[in-house]
C-alpha cells in the first residue's frame, strides 16, 4: 500500500492567485468600458496601464516564491 504525502504548499499562493484573478477580471471590465466609449485615446488606456503594473507585481511575487 502506498501512502501519499502531500507537499506543504505556501498558503500565500492562494492569495496571490486570487489577486491575479481579480486583476484579470478588472482588466476585462476596463476593456469593456474602453470599447464602449465613443473615442479611444491614449488617456483611455490609463486604467489598463495601472492594472497591468499592479498585476506585474503579483506575477513577480509568484515567480519569486517558485524560485
Amino acid at each position: 500500500m502506498r501512502i501519499w504525502r502531500w507537499k506543504q504548499i505556501d498558503p500565500a499562493y492562494d492569495a496571490l492567485f486570487v489577486r491575479a484573478a481579480e486583476f484579470l477580471t478588472a482588466s476585462a471590465d476596463a476593456l469593456e468600458t474602453l470599447f464602449q466609449a465613443e473615442r479611444i485615446d491614449a488617456a483611455s488606456f490609463a486604467p489598463l496601464d495601472e492594472l497591468e503594473h499592479k498585476a506585474d507585481v503579483v506575477t513577480q511575487d509568484v515567480l519569486d516564491r517558485i524560485e
